[in-house]
This record gives structure tokens, sequence and C-alpha cells, in this order.
């Protein structure tokens, strides 16, 4: 995905070395910045070739240290986008995981019931009567019937 630069930004970009430049400071042959007083005096105009060359190493240097703003921006931009990039993907694999786990539990809440379905047929099955609801865990047991004396046949419903 793609950023445009937004425009706030390129106006920073232009805006650095006009303020520099409206706050007096200059940047020097060596791309070092010079700085001015701030209550100065206007500099006089240009008078001859000198003053001129003087000006147009300073535009040089304004020009570079514009240039360097610009890099470091579009590495930050880069940075930014990488972190983006980053927290999407992730986003989309945290997604996929919780689909996943949605899928695998609805798969065992199936399989439970089906458990449990199966354990109430083998009850109804084993005494003949409709088997007694599972109680939830935690709950207290049904009380059983008392176990029939020996020799005899215990009472129709109660487990043998």
């Amino acid at each position: 995905m793609r950023m445009k630069t937004p425009r706030i930004l390129r106006l920073c970009a232009w805006a650095a070395p006009v303020a520099l430049l409206a706050a007096g400071c200059a940047v020097g042959p060596g791309g070092e910045r010079e700085s001015a007083p701030a209550f100065s005096t206007p500099a006089p105009a240009p008078r001859g070739p000198e003053d001129l060359g003087e000006a147009e190493r300073n535009l040089l240097g304004l020009r570079r240290g514009l240039s360097n703003q610009e890099e470091r921006i579009e590495e930050v931009r880069k940075a930014v986008q990488n972190l983006v990039d980053g927290l999407e993907r992730s986003n989309r694999n945290h997604d996929a995981a919780l689909k996943k786990l949605t899928q695998q539990f609805d798969e065992m809440r199936g399989r439970l019931e089906s458990i449990e379905n199966e354990v109430a047929l083998l009850r109804q099955g084993r005494t003949g009567a409709p088997a007694a609801p599972v109680p939830p865990e935690g709950a207290p047991a049904a009380p059983q019937a008392p176990a029939a004396p020996e020799g005899q046949a215990p009472a129709a419903g109660a487990p043998p």
C-alpha cells in the first residue's frame, strides 16, 4: 500500500529553510549553519561579485539542507509505511487464528454434544427407562434407590 505524501509534509519540507532564512540563519559554504543575532539589521543588497558568490553559496547550502530534509521525510514515510504494513499483516494473522480457533471450538462443542447424547442413550438402554438429564458440573447427584436384597430383582428404574 503506497501512501501519498500529505500536503502538510510537503509544505513543511519547504517551510523549514524559509523559516531559517527569515529567522536570520544562513548556511555556510560547507553546509554548516551560521546563526545571526535575532535582531540584526538586514543585510545590505549585494554590491559586487563577491556578495553574489556568497549569496549563491548560501542558496546552495539551503538547497542541500532542503534535500537532506526531503530525504529524512522520505525515510520516515517509509518507516511509517512499513509499520502500517506490519500492523495490517499482524491483524490478518490474528483474524485467521481467531477464525481457526472459533471453528475448533464449534467442532469440540459438537463432539461434546454427540458424546452426551451417546451417554444418555447408553444409560437409557441399560435401565430400559428414559435417561435422566445429566446434571451440570458441581450440582449434587440425584439420590439413588436402595439396593434390592440378595435374590430379588431390582426395582423398576433402579440401576443394576
